[in-house]
């Protein structure tokens, strides 16, 4: 059974499949060039030499270079078809993770590690996008064109492709044998790189208080300890990524061993002639060529399929998804808690608050720290629900209500503020896609800013 996340993956596909199936029909129309390679090279070897007619050899050599060509841009545009058809994919991906971001309920974001979410979403994703690559431009294509090219083979001599194809058997061991060592290197590597992303972050974003705190040293030491893990665990993914590709390179490349000894032996006792040993030679050649690519495309699904895992759930949270109902209010101005409680986990922050604010009128929340002034902020942006009791917008209840479009109509300065790069036009007006100068001044006037 195929799980949630391969089915979230696959599914993103939908859209995609006559790109996916002309980039493989392009591919596999590759091999319709093998086939006029291998007769006529069997031509030349078996009828032109040996009666030492050179002149159609000439042309033959021409023809043979034409192919070669058109072959290529066969190439070229499979592969355009094939990326265009994985950046769409990938770029859809890293928009509903953006999308999941902007409707997680804040009570759940909050308690992510952000760091290790930021790493994941840059990138696991073009982990995802080395492994998109390798589906659709080489193992769908190089698949079909094994099966095309071993049907060749068999019908060229049956015999000779039959005693080659007990190599498979070593390549398959060899490839089970790799899966459970690399799962376990990529997983260790994608922590180690992990560490090194969110220590980089907490560098750039709190430079002022390791200078003030006089932490240099100890923040260097930290962070040349997380390039070293980075350094170790990349070797070793590195390293036996490498190993696995040049292992069965070496298994493959005993096909043309065989070859030419069966192969020799057959034309000796007279049951192949030369020219059907090269066109068969030619062949396999090319289907080698497919299985390397095929067997080097699995170290990126192995990479792929673990940055799949780590992402899905960045993208599968429905329990804790901002509510944002039907419900739509203008608000007038009339807002009242009426025995609203709540608490973050087990520590009790209010308890049966009651209060009404009027509209046109100026309140104040006063208190110490920890007593619930920005919680019951938060409760009347919608960031927060209330374990027991009611909050009414204008006698609606909140509960009813869109988030989004309430927040639309509240002007909010919080604890903490942001400013980006940019100008101050685009910080007065982020998030308002129309504003003009003249309301830009008359907040800046109400607000005594405008100096």
């Amino acid at each position: 059974m195929l799980a949630k996340e391969w089915k979230y993956y696959l599914g993103r596909y939908k859209n995609s499949y006559s790109g996916i199936i002309l980039s493989t029909i392009v591919s596999v129309g590759l091999t319709g060039f093998v086939l006029p390679t291998i007769y006529i090279v069997k031509y030349v070897f078996d009828e032109l030499l040996p009666s030492e007619n050179y002149d159609i050899l000439i042309w033959l050599g021409l023809a043979l270079v034409v192919i070669n060509l058109i072959g290529y841009g066969f190439t070229v545009y499979a592969n355009h078809l094939a990326l265009k058809t994985t950046k769409q994919v990938i770029t859809e991906i890293r928009t509903d993770l953006l999308d999941s971001c902007f409707r997680m309920a804040r009570k759940h974001f909050t308690s992510l590690d952000l760091g290790k979410m930021h790493t994941s979403i840059v990138h696991d994703t073009q982990r995802l996008d080395v492994m998109s690559n390798a589906l659709i431009s080489q193992v769908v294509p190089h698949t079909v064109i094994v099966l095309v090219l071993a049907a060749v083979l068999l019908y060229l001599n049956w015999m000779l492709f039959l005693t080659m194809s007990i190599i498979v058997p070593f390549l398959l061991v060899l490839k089970r044998i790799v899966k459970g060592k690399q799962v376990a290197r990529v997983n260790t590597y994608h922590d180690s790189f992990e560490r090194f992303a969110k220590g980089t972050m907490h560098v750039l974003q709190r430079m002022d208080l390791i200078k003030t705190q006089s932490a240099e040293t100890v923040e260097y030491k930290m962070q040349v300890s997380h390039v070293e893990a980075v350094k170790k665990d990349g070797y070793g993914t590195a390293f036996l990524n490498n190993a696995y590709r040049l292992m069965q390179s070496t298994i493959t490349a005993q096909i043309g061993v065989l070859m030419l000894v069966l192969g020799g032996m057959a034309v000796g006792k007279g049951a192949m002639t030369i020219g059907a040993l090269l066109a068969f030679y030619i062949a396999a050649a090319r289907m080698s060529t497919s299985l390397n690519a095929l067997f080097n495309a699995y170290p990126a699904f192995i990479e792929g399929g673990e940055s799949l895992l780590t992402l899905y759930p960045i993208l599968d949270f429905e329990n804790s998804r901002e509510r944002n109902d039907t419900e739509k209010v203008e608000f007038a101005g009339d807002l009242a808690f009426q025995s609203v409680a709540f608490s973050y986990e087990e520590k009790q922050v209010l308890s049966q608050v009651d209060f009404l604010i009027k509209q046109h009128s100026v309140t104040a929340l006063i208190g110490a720290n920890g007593v619930g002034k920005s919680t019951m902020v938060n409760l009347i942006l919608g960031f927060y629900q209330p374990n027991s009791g009611r909050i009414l917008l204008d006698n609606a209840d909140y509960a009813n209500l869109d988030y989004r479009h309430l927040r639309e109509q509240f002007g909010v300065v919080l604890q903490d503020q942001f400013f980006f790069s940019g100008t101050i036009r685009e910080n007065l007006t982020y998030g308002l896609l129309e504003t003009s100068e003249d309301d830009i001044n008359d907040a800046c006037d109400f607000s005594n800013a405008s100096e």
